[in-house]
This record gives structure tokens, C-alpha cells and sequence, in this order.
């Protein structure tokens, strides 16, 4: 994987301007001043994640138009981000939803779906976390383990509801992610913010473990046929601009030096 080096993002040298990385955002209920209101959310840290990194965010909104035109989505756009968020409809992948899992959002799970396939058909830069992680798998036709609780100790991955935990992951050398990461790893590790109770089961066809946690529970996955298509099942915006912060400036400047003709 090529790209700039670290802290020299910033402009897309091909376009004179900042790359523009589209994050697919999550529908919430919320409390504004007086108002109950129903909105269409990206949690800052992604977006802030991205600026830090040299990036423009674009906040890609989960509606019905982009689920029939995801090519809309993507035009103009350099780079994407799946960002995490509630469970995928299990039927997706062919399963019985486990009674643990989210109820899920059917009109995200559509959009999202639609959109990476059309990214993947752009061979766009892709990065994915958490359920963006997962959301990679299903597409290369892949299936999830819905529930890791099932069979060994949740702690490391998600301990407690809303607070995210710390462990380390191996990253498998001569990878992408492993170039991605650069200086963040330490004789092979890294220590990763977590929070996710189901993890990739049958590998989807073409891709490749990028990274592992002690429970052997997979971390990253990747298409080493593509020159940027990386997911992640923990959350590197929590710890931005530090470690978390190596991935999206690879994101950001293999988009500067490889600008979307779009």
C-alpha cells in the first residue's frame, strides 16, 4: 500500500484540495434545547479523526436514494469510512438473529450495503470500523459470529455497556494494515479501544487476517488485491490523533497521492 508519509496529508496534490473521505452516517433519536427530534448523526470523533488526518469529512446520510443510486453517494468523493453502530439484520448473511444482538436498522444496513458494493466495483480506498469491519466481511460474502460471549470471556472486547475497553492486537507483518500502522507498532502489537460483542466467522472469499487479538478473535481484515481496503474491528478515532490516528492519515494520503477521477 502507497501513500505519503505521515503528517504530509493535508491537500490532494492532484486537485489542489484537502481529500474528501464520506463517513455513511447513523439515524438517532435526540434531545435538542426543547425539541425530541429524529436525526442523521456522525459521532465527532470520526469527523475530527479525519480533519486531523489532512481530510474533508462528507457525511453521507443513510436515506432510500442512496440505497438505489449509491454511485450518487460516491461521486466527487476521494475516499470512505464505515464507521461502527448497531448489529447487521443476521438474515443478510443467512443466519437466525442471536438474542443478543441490536435491533437492527434496516434502511442502514440497506445504504451501507449498496454503497460498498459501489465502492468496491470503484476500487475506491475503503476503511472500515468495527461494524464497517464487519460490514467488509459480509460483502466479500463472508458470515459473523454473532455473539462471542458464547464461547470465551467478553471482557477484553466489551466489557461494560457504552465504555470502551482496552486490549492488544497482533498485526500480521507484510500487510497493509502493518504499512498502515507504521510506527504504532511495538515488536508486532498495538493496544486498541474495543467495543463490539460479534466478530468475522467464515472469511469472506479474497481476503486476509490483517490482525488478531490474544483470544485469536480476528482484528483486521484486508483485500490484498486492492491497493487500499482495510477493516478494523476496534475503534482507532478513540485514540486519535495517536495510534488511531496512523489509519486515517493512510487513508488520507493514499487518497492525496491517488486522487479520484470522479
Amino acid at each position: 500500500m502507497s501513500g505519503g508519509a505521515p503528517g504530509n496529508s493535508g491537500t490532494n496534490s492532484g486537485r489542489g484540495r484537502r481529500p474528501r473521505i464520506g463517513i455513511v452516517g447513523d439515524v438517532r433519536d435526540a434531545i435538542i434545547g426543547p425539541w425530541d427530534e429524529v436525526v442523521s448523526i456522525v459521532p465527532h470523533d470520526y469527523v475530527s479523526a479525519i480533519a486531523a488526518a489532512g481530510g474533508a469529512p462528507v457525511i453521507i446520510p443513510s436515506v432510500e436514494p442512496y440505497d438505489e443510486e449509491p454511485g450518487a453517494a460516491l461521486d466527487d468523493l476521494d475516499g470512505i469510512v464505515f464507521m461502527g453502530g448497531k448489529d447487521f439484520d443476521a438474515q443478510i448473511y443467512g443466519a437466525e438473529p442471536h438474542p443478543e444482538n441490536d435491533e437492527h436498522d434496516e434502511m442502514r444496513d440497506r445504504v451501507e450495503l449498496a454503497i460498498g458494493r459501489a465502492a468496491l466495483e470503484r476500487r475506491m480506498p475503503i476503511l472500515g470500523i468495527c461494524r464497517g469491519f464487519q460490514l467488509l466481511n459480509i460483502l466479500y460474502g463472508g458470515d459473523l459470529e454473532q455473539h462471542l460471549g458464547d464461547r470465551l470471556d467478553m471482557k477484553p472486547h466489551r466489557d461494560v455497556l457504552g465504555e470502551f475497553t482496552r486490549h492488544m492486537v497482533t498485526i500480521e507483518p507484510g500487510t497493509h494494515l502493518a504499512a498502515a500502522m507504521e510506527a504504532s507498532v511495538e515488536e508486532g502489537e498495538v493496544e486498541i479501544a474495543s467495543h463490539h460483542h460479534q466478530g468475522a466467522g467464515r472469511l469472506g472469499e479474497g481476503l486476509r487476517v490483517a490482525a488478531t487479538a490474544p483470544d485469536g478473535v480476528i482484528e483486521g481484515l484486508e483485500d490484498p488485491r486492492l491497493p487500499f481496503c482495510l477493516g478494523v474491528q476496534w475503534h482507532p478515532e478513540v485514540t486519535a490523533p495517536e495510534d488511531g490516528g496512523r489509519l486515517f492519515r493512510a487513508l488520507v494520503d493514499f487518497c492525496s497521492s491517488h486522487p479520484s477521477t470522479a
